[in-house]
């Protein structure tokens, strides 16, 4: 999961992200962004996308154990 965060105002750029092919999961929280992608190749295709964009910070977060639970079953761990 990448966490994207831009300047105040960018918040289209991010948006614009969901319309990549290779964009899975696109999760938007204000200025911030978290993106699963399809495989990580795709990443010079959002670099692309946000061409122009403040870009603040970009940020590698591994997934939690459960969220690739929740990801491959659908439940979480304890329903």
């Amino acid at each position: 999961v990448y966490e994207i965060e831009l300047a105040p105002g960018g918040e289209g750029y991010l948006e614009g992200l969901g319309r990549l092919a290779c964009v899975r999961e696109l999760a938007l929280r204000g200025c911030r962004a978290e993106v699963s992608l399809e495989r990580w190749e795709c990443l010079s295709e959002v670099l692309a996308a946000l061409n122009g964009a403040d870009v603040r910070r970009i940020s590698l977060r591994e997934r939690s154990l459960e969220e690739v639970f929740i990801t491959l079953t659908g439940k979480g761990v304890r329903e």
